[in-house]
């Protein structure tokens, strides 16, 4: 058994098609907003990052995570979520 808990997880980076999103909830409408011009900042500290990962990414951590487990009898968590060596500002 395995437990993957994502970070914000925002658009795909390049799977099925690169910006692709389901609906215009939470995160994706808040970009989708910013990307029409209808909005021009958002709440928060400059000094804060913000860590989303694409959905396509989670989507590959899910698989290669159900893979490693396939035939073991055991437990893991893992967290996927962008590096902090490259973060995105707000």
């Amino acid at each position: 058994m395995a437990i993957l808990w994502p970070s914000i997880v925002g658009a795909a980076y390049r799977d099925p098609c690169v910006g692709w999103v389901d609906n215009l909830a939470a995160l994706s409408g808040f970009i989708f907003v910013f990307g029409l011009g209808m909005l021009h900042q958002g709440p928060g500290k400059h000094s804060n990052a913000a860590n989303f990962i694409p959905v396509d990414f989670v989507v590959n951590s899910i698989i290669a995570i159900a893979v490693y487990q396939a035939n073991k009898n055991s437990l893991v968590v893992c967290h996927s979520a962008m590096p902090i060596q490259n973060p995105l500002y707000h």
